[in-house]
């Protein structure tokens, strides 16, 4: 029965697949307690029952809830959600996000929350939040250049041989405020990267660094620079 039929919620439509064939029709997504909200300047929440200029949004599964300040600016853009009671929220920002994915999808899990503060700025970046009951928080006043890869999880078992027990467990990943990730950056689970820091090009970060007003880079990331800072103008 589970390859006959599966169903889901796909951008405010009802969407049944029988034997392959997809069926889709209009639908009210509250049915199965899935809240999609527009956060006003004042604080007003109010319930989305259109769509989102830029950002395509499916979701599969209940209670999951997803808040976007206004204003906004989004290009394409994508949030996907398999499971139940997750949670992103995405505050205001007065810069663009362009080509931003979060993906909740591979096996259904439950109580992942993905939070994004204030005024990022985004070129390119695919969340993956695959570990039940782990969170993502991206700090305020961030500036994310393109082919950023995130991920809280290894998306796949490794065991210890003699115990049995699992080993890669991911649980967080947390950028702090006013954070510069340069291209092609993997950060990876269990990581913390501090705030007013760069992270440079083509750096692989799988362990945390506390030290603020810092560069680093490299494979593995290490400490390159120590007290710095950095603005958003152009370079003279």
């Amino acid at each position: 029965m589970k390859n006959f039929l599966s169903c889901g919620i796909i951008n405010n439509h009802y969407q049944i697949t029988i034997f392959g064939i997809r069926v889709k029709f209009k639908c009210n997504h509250r049915k199965n307690h899935n809240k999609i909200y527009i956060i006003d300047k004042d604080g007003t929440q109010k319930e989305v029952r259109g769509t989102i200029k830029g950002l395509n949004i499916s979701i599969e599964g209940k209670n999951n809830k997803i808040c976007i300040g206004y204003p906004y600016n989004f290009v394409n853009s994508k949030i996907s959600i398999r499971g139940d009671n997750n949670t992103i929220t995405i505050e205001p920002t007065k810069h663009v996000i362009n080509n931003l994915y979060i993906d909740m999808w591979g096996r259904i899990k439950s109580g992942r929350e993905v939070h994004i503060k204030k005024n990022l700025f985004m070129n390119g970046c695919t969340i993956f939040s695959w570990t039940n009951n782990s969170t993502i928080v991206i700090g305020e006043e961030c500036m994310f250049s393109w082919n950023v890869a995130i991920m809280n999880s290894d998306g796949h078992i490794v065991e210890d041989l003699d115990t049995k027990r699992q080993i890669n467990h991911g649980n967080f990943c947390e950028i702090g405020d006013n954070v510069w990730v340069c291209q092609n950056v993997f950060i990876g689970k269990n990581v913390k990267v501090p705030s007013n820091s760069i992270v440079g090009a083509n750096t692989v970060l799988t362990k945390t660094f506390n030290e603020k007003n810092v560069a680093i880079a490299g494979n593995p990331a290490k400490v390159i620079k120590r007290g710095i800072s950095w603005k958003r103008d152009c370079d003279d």
